[in-house]
């Protein structure tokens, strides 16, 4: 047996009537405010402290080639750092592997428990000679 919906919902003809006129403006009207603030949250304040001591962490060798990235991982422990270069990478995971205990000594309240370096997307390698 079929059902039949309830009056109001169908046309008697069987046609489906069109839904009542959304103001889509004012929707989204309304999700700008929560959305503003999430992008013009304040940045931590030990990110500016961490960019600012970043050149006495690692060292005047490694400066020019590492930066601090984002946090990862499901609560943002891990610290990325990008290098410029696979060769600056290799020698940074092995140079640096109390980078962990130099960011703490800095920065104290950093809340990373982990470093792990990657190729930097920003930065390309130099274009070869096309030999």
């Amino acid at each position: 047996m079929k059902r039949r919906p309830p009056d109001g919902i169908w046309p008697s003809s069987g046609a489906r009537r069109a839904p009542p006129p959304v103001d889509a403006s004012r929707k989204v009207a309304d999700l700008l405010p929560r959305l503003w603030e999430d992008v013009c949250r304040a940045a931590p304040p030990w990110k500016a402290r961490l960019a600012e001591a970043w050149p006495q962490i690692v060292g005047p060798r490694y400066a020019a080639h590492l930066r601090p990235g984002p946090s990862e991982g499901i609560r943002g422990r891990t610290l990325v750092v990008f290098t410029d270069h696979p060769v600056i990478q290799f020698e940074a995971e092995r140079g640096l592997r109390d980078l962990l205990a130099r960011i703490r000594a800095a920065v104290p309240e950093v809340p990373f428990d982990r470093v792990v370096f990657r190729s930097d997307p920003g930065r390309g390698e130099p274009p070869g000679d096309g030999a």
